[in-house]
Formats: structure tokens, sequence, C-alpha cells
């Protein structure tokens, strides 16, 4: 009975450390795409750099090309949309 006891303490106290350096591991990378965010261009600093984009074992998520590209055909669109209507109103 206190071997049972004993290895559960053991198992809980493991799990809490790695739940510890997981959560550690989380708020480093935070901050470094916080620390990163300033040479991005402001459209794709908000989707790659907040705290709400996913992350694997890279910074900024595994599949960053399709995000960048869908990031940037959202932009695409308002942006001529803009030019065009100030061509047109001129």
């Amino acid at each position: 009975m206190l071997k049972a006891n004993a290895d559960k303490a053991v198992l809980t106290t493991c799990l809490d450390v790695i739940t510890l350096a997981k959560t550690a591991n989380f708020g480093l990378n935070l901050r470094r795409r916080e620390a990163m965010r300033p040479p991005f261009k402001s459209e794709f600093a908000k989707g790659l750099c907040s705290s709400t984009s996913p992350a694997d074992e890279f910074l900024f998520g595994g599949e960053i090309v399709k995000r960048v590209k869908a990031m940037n055909e959202l932009n695409k669109p308002t942006t001529t949309g803009m030019l065009n209507n100030n061509v047109l109103n001129l």
C-alpha cells in the first residue's frame, strides 16, 4: 500500500513538472513572437504573432506558407479596391 502511494506521488509530481515546463515554453514562445513582430508588415504581424495563432514544433506553426498566402489574399482585394476607388474618384 505504501509503495503504491509513493508511486502515485512520483507520477503526479512528474506530470506537474511536465505541465510547468510546457507552460514555461509556451510563455517563452509568445515572448519570442512579440520580439520578432517589429520587422513584419503590420498585416502579417497581427496574424502570425498573436497568441491565438497555432504553434507546433515551429514557432509560427507548420503551415506558415499557407497562412501567409491566405493573409495576402485577404489583404489584396481591399488594397486594390481602395486604389481603384481612389483612381475613379480623382
